[in-house]
C-alpha cells in the first residue's frame, strides 16, 4: 500500500490546527496476503481556544483502538470507529467544561480499508474521496451550511465554494452529547485513491484533484504537490491530507460486467 501524508499551517493562520494518523497492515494471513489500513484526519477549530487539542482528541480515540480496527471485519469496524468518535466527541466536550472553551471543537474524517473495501466515517466538512481517474470521483456529503443550500437548489457546487458562510458547519465534535456520524461502505478498485482532506485543500483544488491523482508518482510526492498547491491558490486556513492508494486486483470495468446470480423465479 502506497500513502502520502501531511499538514501545513497556511500563510495566514499561526498554527496547524489539524491533527492526522494512519497505521497500516500488511503480511500473510492463513493462506492469502492480507492489508489493512485506518487513517484518521481532524479539521479542529476554535483558535484561541485550541482547536488542536480538539483535533488531537479526536484522532487519539481512534490511535487509541487502532490495532482493533486493523483486526476488524466491515461489521465490526463501523461499531468501533462509531465508538471511537463518540469517545473523542466526549473528551471534547469534557475538556472544554474543565478549561471554560465554549468555540473549541473539530470536524473528523476516519477510513478502515481492509480487502477490498473501505469504510468511512465523517463527521463536519472535511471529506474523503475514492478517486479513480477516468472512472469515478465518489465523496462523502458535508455537514455544513452551504451543503444545506445545495440540497435545496438554492445554489450550486460551484457557488457553494465561494459562498461567504462556506466555513459553517452544521455538525462537529465537541458541541452536543450522542452524535452520530455519517457511515459509508464503498467497494474499492485497482487504481483507487482514497484522499482525506480538509477544506483548506478541497476548496481551492475540488476541480483538479483527479489531475493530481493521475501523475506517476508515489502517494507522498502527490500529497505535497496537493499542499503547495492549495497554498498558493489560497493559504487562508491550514491545508492536510492523507492519500492511500491500496494494491487491488479487481478493476471496476470487469466488476461492472460480472454474472449476476440467479435465486429463483419471481411470480
Amino acid at each position: 500500500m502506497d500513502v502520502g501524508s501531511g499538514s501545513i499551517r497556511g500563510k495566514v493562520r499561526e498554527k496547524d490546527e489539524d491533527s492526522i494518523y494512519f497505521q497500516v497492515y500488511s503480511g500473510q494471513n492463513a493462506d492469502r496476503y492480507d492489508e489493512s489500513g485506518i487513517f484518521v484526519l481532524a479539521d479542529g477549530m476554535g483558535g484561541g481556544e485550541k482547536g488542536e487539542i480538539a483535533s488531537k482528541i479526536a484522532v487519539d480515540a481512534f490511535k487509541a483502538r487502532g490495532n482493533e480496527i486493523l483486526r476488524s471485519d466491515v461489521d465490526n469496524a463501523i461499531k468501533i470507529m462509531k465508538e471511537a468518535i463518540e469517545e473523542g466527541n466526549s473528551n471534547i466536550i469534557q475538556f472544554k467544561a474543565s478549561n471554560h472553551y465554549s468555540e473549541m471543537g473539530t470536524t473528523v474524517t476516519a477510513v478502515f480499508y481492509r480487502d477490498g473495501w473501505a469504510v468511512i466515517a465523517n463527521v463536519g466538512d472535511s471529506r474523503t474521496y475514492v478517486i479513480n481517474p477516468g472512472y469515478t470521483i465518489q465523496k462523502t456529503r458535508d455537514h455544513s451550511y452551504v451543503q444545506e443550500l445545495v440540497e435545496s437548489g438554492v445554489i450550486t457546487e460551484d457557488e457553494a465554494t465561494f459562498h461567504p458562510r462556506r466555513n459553517e458547519i452544521s455538525l462537529g465534535l465537541g458541541f452536543q452529547k450522542g452524535i452520530s456520524p455519517d457511515i459509508y461502505v464503498w467497494r474499492i478498485f485497482s487504481g483507487d485513491h482514497i484522499l482525506l482532506c480538509c477544506d483548506g485543500l478541497w476548496e481551492p483544488l475540488h476541480r483538479v484533484l483527479e489531475n493530481i491523482i493521475q501523475m506517476r508518482a508515489p502517494c507522498q510526492e502527490k500529497v505535497n504537490q496537493m499542499l503547495n498547491l492549495a497554498n498558493d491558490m489560497d493559504g487562508t486556513d491550514n491545508i492536510s491530507a492523507i492519500l492511500f492508494a491500496p494494491n487491488v486486483d479487481l478493476d471496476i470495468e470487469r466488476f461492472s460486467k460480472k454474472p449476476t446470480v440467479s435465486t429463483g423465479t419471481r411470480a
